[in-house]
């Protein structure tokens, strides 16, 4: 994505914190550290994404089929 470490981290910061809930959560592991999950909410939020996103896509192709372009 051409996108730094920090940059994408701060995105995901912003983002979790103004949802109703959390995106991420952190989670304290082993020897190599902790790391971030996608909570239930945050998968949610994809998956309705990724439904309005190929909903429009077919609204945009039926409109430009009536319109012959």
């Amino acid at each position: 994505m051409n996108l730094s470490y920090q940059k994408a981290w701060k995105l995901v910061d912003v983002s979790n914190k103004a949802a109703s809930s959390p995106l991420i959560a952190t989670q304290v592991g082993g020897s190599k550290g902790g790391g971030t999950i996608l909570t239930p909410y945050g998968e949610s939020l994809i998956t309705s994404f990724e439904s309005i996103n190929a909903a429009c896509w077919e609204f945009l192709d039926e409109q430009l089929k009536k319109h012959s372009l």
